[in-house]
C-alpha cells in the first residue's frame, strides 16, 4: 500500500483546488490530545479526517472518544473504502443519546443510515453547500407515483416536465404501464427508463393515455400556487415540493404572492406533504412574504452550533477554504478566507423577519404536513409558531431540526449535523416530528389544491364544520374514504430531507 506521500503526487492538484487534505490530529487539536499518525494511505486518512471533523464540528461532538479510544483506521479492510467511511460516520452518529427517547439522536430509520448525517462521493464550496439532490434542472419522466389500497396514482408532477407537458395530473390512477396493468413493481420499473407508455384514469372517471419521454426541464420545486374561495373567505395556496436556490425560484415566489397580494387572502394553506427540505434561506425568504410587517425585526429563528464552534475554536476548519452564497472566494487582509473565519455563534446566526412583498392580510397559517415534512420545511412552521395561529394538517412529520454544511475530504463531502435551529421561544428539539392538530390522510385521488382533497377538506372541516351530505352521497363517500385513509406507499421515495445554509458569515 502506498503512503499518503505518494498518493499526493497524484491528487495535489485537486487538493490545492478545494482547499482540503487528509489532516493530522497535532495540527488541530490541543497539545494535550492524543496524536494521529502523520502517514498513511488516502483511506486511513480519510478516515482519520472522518473523526477529526467530527471532534470539532459535529453538534454533538462532545460524545466522542478520543482518537486511540475510536481507532478511525478499525474500518480499514471491512470492505470498499465508500462503505467503511460510511460505517465509520454511522457509528460516530449513534453516540449521542436522545435523553427523551433513550436512543440516539440519529436514530437510523433504516439499517446503518444515520436519521441526518451522511458522505456523499464530489466535492462542494465550504459555506456554499452542493445541491445534493436539489437543483434546478431535471432530466427524469417528471412525475412520482404512489400506491394505494393496491392501485397507482399519479402523486406528484413536475411543472415544464414531459409528464406535465403530456398533460398529466396529481390524482390520475395508473391503469396501464407499457401495455400491461398497472402494478407498484412495474410502475417502479418504468420510472428508471427513458421512455414509458401509460393509460389512466381521472378522478372523474374519464381516461387518456400518453407516452412520456425522459428529458431536461427546469424544475424549481413550485407544484401550485392559487386563491381558494369558500363562503366568501378567501384562502391562499401553495404547494412546494422543496426548497430550491433562492436565486433559481425567487421570481416564481414573488409572481405567486403578487396574486395573492392582490386578493388580500385571511388564510393561507402551504402544503409542504412532500417537501424534504433544502435552502435555509429559501424558506426564510418565504417566511417573510408571508409575514406581516408587525413582525420586522423579531427573531424568526437561530442557528446552534456545539460550543467549541461558538468558542471560535473549530481550527481544523481552516483547511476548508470559504466562499460568499454566489461561490466567490473572499479574502481577510490579502489572504483567503478559510471556513474558520466564519462566525459560529448565536448572535451572528440569528435570523429576524423583514417583510417582503405586499400581503398584510394573514390571520391563520394551515400547513399541510407528512413524514416527509422535514427540515427547512420544520423550520418555516417552528418560526411562526411563537406569532401567529397555526395549525398542522395531515400526518407527524419527520423530525429534523438539525442542518449542515458540506466538508470536503479527499474526493468526498461529508454532512454532518452541524447545527440545531430554535426559534424565538428557544423551541427547537422536534427530533420526533411535529403532530398534527387535524390528522387527514395524504389523499393522492386527488390534485393538489382540490378542495375535495382530504386535508383541504379537514382544514374547511375546522372553520365550517363537516359538510352536510344526503344518504346517497355519504354512501358514496365513505367507500371513497375507505380508499384513501389507506397510507399511501411512495414509489422511489427519493425525496432530499436536509437543511442547507449557504450563507455562513465571515467575522467581522
Amino acid at each position: 500500500m502506498k503512503l499518503i506521500q505518494n498518493s499526493l503526487k497524484l491528487t495535489g492538484i485537486m487538493l490545492l483546488v478545494f482547499g482540503i487534505s487528509a489532516c493530522k490530529k497535532r495540527d488541530i487539536l490541543p497539545e494535550d490530545r492524543p496524536i494521529s499518525p502523520s502517514t498513511g494511505t488516502v483511506a486511513e486518512l480519510t478516515l482519520d479526517s472522518i473523526y477529526l471533523y467530527s471532534l470539532q464540528t459535529y453538534l454533538w461532538n462532545e460524545a466522542l472518544p478520543s482518537y486511540s479510544e475510536f481507532n478511525p483506521r478499525k474500518y480499514i479492510g471491512a470492505g470498499n473504502d465508500f462503505g467503511n467511511f460510511k460505517q465509520e460516520l454511522f457509528d460516530i452518529s449513534q453516540m449521542k443519546k436522545n435523553p427523551v427517547t433513550g436512543t440516539a439522536y440519529e436514530q437510523p430509520l433504516f439499517a446503518a443510515v444515520p436519521k441526518y448525517s451522511f458522505i456523499q462521493e464530489g466535492n462542494t464550496y465550504g459555506s456554499v453547500v452542493a445541491a445534493i439532490a436539489l437543483g434546478a434542472k431535471g432530466n427524469d419522466l417528471g412525475f412520482e407515483a404512489t400506491s394505494m389500497g393496491g392501485s397507482v396514482y399519479i402523486s406528484a408532477v413536475n411543472p415544464g416536465s414531459a409528464a406535465d407537458l403530456a398533460g398529466l395530473l396529481r390524482g390520475f390512477r395508473l391503469t396501464e404501464v407499457n401495455g400491461q396493468q398497472a402494478s407498484p413493481a412495474m410502475a417502479e420499473q418504468a420510472l428508471k427508463e427513458s421512455q414509458v407508455s401509460i393509460a389512466y384514469e381521472r378522478p372523474d372517471g374519464s381516461k387518456g393515455a400518453a407516452i412520456v419521454v425522459r428529458g431536461a426541464y427546469k424544475s424549481h420545486g413550485l407544484l401550485k400556487s392559487q386563491v381558494l374561495n369558500k363562503e366568501g373567505r378567501k384562502f391562499a395556496y401553495l404547494s412546494l415540493a422543496k426548497f430550491e436556490r433562492l436565486d433559481d425560484v425567487k421570481s416564481e415566489l414573488d409572481q405567486a404572492f403578487l396574486k395573492f397580494s392582490a386578493e388580500q387572502p385571511t388564510d393561507m394553506i402551504v402544503d409542504l406533504r412532500y417537501n424534504g427540505g433544502g435552502y435555509v434561506e429559501t424558506a426564510e425568504y418565504l417566511a417573510n412574504l408571508m409575514a406581516p410587517s408587525s413582525l420586522n425585526g423579531k427573531v424568526m429563528y437561530a442557528k446552534h452550533f456545539n460550543t467549541l464552534l461558538q468558542q471560535g475554536k473549530g481550527t481544523i476548519l481552516k483547511r476548508q477554504l470559504y466562499f460568499d452564497e454566489h461561490g466567490n472566494p473572499a479574502y481577510i487582509k490579502g489572504r483567503r478566507a478559510t471556513m474558520a473565519d466564519v462566525d459560529f455563534s448565536i448572535t451572528g446566526n440569528t435570523s429576524n423577519f423583514s417583510k417582503q412583498g405586499g400581503m398584510e392580510s394573514l390571520k391563520n397559517i394551515y400547513f399541510i404536513v407528512s413524514n416527509r415534512t422535514a427540515s427547512a420545511s420544520e423550520l418555516l412552521i417552528n418560526s411562526f409558531k411563537p406569532y401567529v395561529n397555526l395549525k398542522l394538517v395531515g400526518s407527524r412529520t419527520y423530525g429534523k431540526p438539525v442542518g449542515f454544511f458540506g466538508i470536503n475530504i479527499n474526493r468526498y463531502t461529508l454532512y454532518l449535523s452541524n447545527f440545531l435551529i430554535r426559534n424565538a421561544a428557544n423551541e427547537g428539539e422536534y427530533y420526533t416530528g411535529f403532530l398534527p392538530d387535524l390528522v387527514a390522510a395524504d389523499d393522492v385521488g386527488h390534485d393538489f389544491g382540490d378542495p375535495e382533497e382530504e386535508c383541504l377538506k379537514g382544514v374547511f372541516a375546522e372553520i365550517y364544520g363537516p359538510p352536510k351530505v344526503n344518504a346517497r352521497t355519504q354512501q358514496k363517500m365513505s367507500v371513497t374514504e375507505n380508499t384513501n385513509k389507506i397510507a399511501p406507499d411512495p414509489i422511489m421515495d427519493k425525496g432530499f430531507r436536509g437543511m442547507i445554509t449557504s450563507r455562513l458569515k465571515l467575522k467581522k
